[in-house]
């Protein structure tokens, strides 16, 4: 599917929850939304669900991009939001998400 089938285009926003180290995923995040175009704005994985969301929907996100281990605090967060947010899982699987390492294999990743 990748960024660009879900929304993700010039002046658009990504959102990504950073897990406590740096990954190759989030460096691959920041750099397809910057060949798009688009603002990637890295989201402090400390955050409570509800400042998730505020965040999420203020700044009109069009797709999440979260580490394996928080996805049930992302899932709590988009289900507060307003809108449709595509899901991007990184480092594992989770139901109704998009695996990353898959995003990348189609011919429109980015």
């Amino acid at each position: 599917m990748g960024l660009h089938p879900n929304g993700v285009r010039l002046d658009k926003r990504k959102n990504w929850i950073a897990s406590a180290d740096n990954s190759t995923e989030f460096l691959t995040t920041i750099f397809a939304a910057n060949h798009l175009g688009a603002v990637a704005m890295p989201v402090n994985w400390r955050l409570a669900a509800a400042e998730l969301a505020f965040i999420l929907e203020h700044a009109q996100a069009k797709v999440l991009v979260a580490d394996a281990e928080l996805v049930a605090l992302a899932d709590d967060a988009l289900d507060r939001v307003e809108g449709e947010v595509g899901r991007v899982v990184a480092g594992g699987s989770a139901d109704d998400w998009e695996d990353f390492a898959a995003v990348g294999t189609s011919s429109a990743a980015v």
